[in-house]
């Protein structure tokens, strides 16, 4: 973590054991960063809250695996790998999941987005894979 402001980025703290994540960009919502600490080729991956200021682990979600996080109306829509989506509350006390649905058979690792409540990820099946589209919003 660098604070990064008119004068020179000053390291506010470093350290490979609390959030290190192989695909995603954490998320960082009231104070907290929300991500996946692991590696998909390692088989290790868990979904963290950590305290963006001090880099404290508030919680962790164990054999998680590795997902795409995405912010929306102050909550998580989580895309696993293995097709799963989640919709989570950003609870720095605790993990709470909302909802959850495998919205594939395949494996989902290219970055989803989200625009005007349409969910889209790319689906690995066959040669070319598939863009999906899911509404999720109003």
């Amino acid at each position: 973590m660098t604070r990064i402001d008119a004068a020179e980025p000053e390291d506010v703290w470093a350290s490979d054991d609390v959030l290190s994540s192989q695909y995603n960009t954490p998320i960082c919502h009231l104070g907290h960063l929300y991500g996946i600490h692991g590696r998909e080729d390692v088989g290790v991956a868990e979904l963290r809250c950590v305290e963006a200021r001090t880099g404290e682990v508030k919680w962790k979600v164990a054999d998680f695996g590795v997902a795409h996080l995405i912010l929306a109306d102050h909550r998580l829509l989580v895309l696993k790998v293995d097709g799963t989506l989640l919709l989570v509350e950003p609870d720095a006390r605790r993990f709470t999941k909302l909802a959850e649905a495998q919205v594939s058979s395949h494996t989902t690792r290219a970055l989803p987005a989200l625009s005007a409540g349409r969910f889209y990820f790319r689906d690995n099946s066959g040669e070319q894979g598939a863009l999906v589209c899911l509404q999720v919003g109003r």
